[in-house]
């Protein structure tokens, strides 16, 4: 008898990139701003610093051009053979969620940033099997916090 205890989807052979995935819109009154969402394929746990996907978040902000700023740019692990939604909705939300690595906030979420050519960090949610931690720099011990991890280069554990 022939049994089969696994499936080979070929993947893992294939080199880590980040793509786009989603992109969802939000507002404070009439001022509307983006919330881009990228996919790291081929994802393992500690195999991505935090280092790496700020720099890209950094440089995204600064150079995209849309109808609306972006200002919150998130990253989400996607394992060899695996498939995310394709047009994520609440009802896929919990699974997506287990899946998120880290979010950057940019202070241009609100009006009065909208025209600053470099977007500052605001805030870093790093996420650890669906639970987040939340570093908020208008409290400068957090912020600090945030800032040493992001200065690393170390991978980082994401438990998923």
């Amino acid at each position: 008898m022939l049994s089969i205890t696994g499936c080979y989807c070929g993947d893992g052979d294939k080199p880590q990139q980040i793509q786009f995935y989603v992109r969802t819109i939000g507002g404070i009154n009439d001022y509307f701003t983006y919330q881009d969402e990228f996919r790291v394929t081929n994802y393992s746990n500690k195999t991505i610093s935090l280092n790496n996907l700020y720099r890209f978040a950094q440089t995204y902000v600064d150079t995209i051009h849309a109808d609306h700023q972006v200002s919150i740019v998130s990253f989400v692990g996607q394992k060899p053979c695996q498939t995310l939604p394709s047009n994520p909705a609440n009802d896929v939300f919990d699974t997506e969620r287990k899946q998120l690595l880290v979010s950057f906030g940019f202070n241009n979420s609100f009006p009065q940033n909208a025209s600053m050519k470099n977007k500052t960090l605001t805030d870093v949610r790093i996420y650890n099997d669906g639970k987040s931690t939340h570093y908020d720099f208008d409290y400068p011990q957090q912020k600090r916090k945030a800032i040493q991890l992001l200065k690393s280069d170390k991978y980082f554990d994401s438990d998923f």
